[in-house]
């Protein structure tokens, strides 16, 4: 029966794949912009809070108090004056693709990213 052993050389080269993929998920968690900000449109207008601070804001939309919690580059809908509050219910969003509408309250929020300049830019024409 042939078993294969390890070797130095396999441990030292586990370790550094090791080190090298902790440096990876360290520089991918710590890229994130303190440019990005949190747009909030309401029927008096459009407001920006930026994400590196943690606040509790609201926001008024046509039947009442929305309130917004902003917390480590993330937010998430508290209360609302609508009447099923679905807008409550989907948690703390961090992704500038997902918004969060509380549509009777006329109240929406949306994380706003700052374009770094190495981005590809993708024209609207399409074939």
């Amino acid at each position: 029966m042939n078993t294969m052993k390890l070797t130095i050389t396999d441990g030292v080269i586990c370790i550094l794949f090791s080190i090298i993929s902790i440096l990876i998920i360290i520089v991918l968690i710590s890229n994130k912009s303190s440019n990005d900000y949190l747009l909030v449109n309401t029927p008096d207008g459009d407001f920006k809070y930026y994400l590196d601070h943690d606040k509790t804001v609201e926001a008024t939309g046509h039947l009442g108090k929305t309130i917004i919690e902003i917390s480590k580059g993330k937010f998430k809908f508290i209360d609302s004056a609508c009447p099923n509050k679905t807008c409550t219910h989907t948690g703390f969003i961090s992704s500038s693709l997902i918004p969060v509408i509380c549509l009777p309250n006329g109240v929406s929020a949306k994380i706003i990213k700052k374009q770094k300049k190495h981005s590809i830019q993708i024209d609207g024409v399409a074939m």
